[in-house]
């Protein structure tokens, strides 16, 4: 993942894509509370230095 002025790019291989579907996925449940997260560590779970945080939100 890299940040470019406004931009963020996500990048990763096929594997790495389709965990991060099923974590959105998951999120997206019915059953799962506003507020619940992922947090992915960079230099970790992500290449480079910026951490992703995705929060659900129902608006």
């Amino acid at each position: 993942m890299t940040i470019d002025g406004s931009a963020v790019l996500v990048r990763g291989n096929p594997a790495g894509l389709r965990s991060l579907a099923r974590h959105l996925l998951t999120l997206a449940q019915e059953s799962v509370p506003a507020g619940s997260h992922l947090h992915l560590t960079g230099g970790s779970e992500l290449d480079g230095d910026a951490d992703l945080v995705v929060e659900r939100a129902d608006l």
